[in-house]
């Protein structure tokens, strides 16, 4: 599978969407180490 020309494992995919199921637990109220995981988490999706 191929996003944004750059190839994708199944692996990769479940991956990242394991991450954002759990980014999106965290609701309004994250404590202070999920700033750092967002932000990171931002960067890689920007960089692709």
């Amino acid at each position: 599978m191929t996003l944004l020309g750059l190839p994708f494992s199944v692996e990769h995919l479940a991956q990242f969407e394991a991450l954002n199921r759990e980014l999106g637990k965290m609701g309004s109220n994250p404590p202070p180490q999920a700033h750092t995981v967002c932000r990171l988490h931002a960067r890689l999706l920007s960089s692709l």
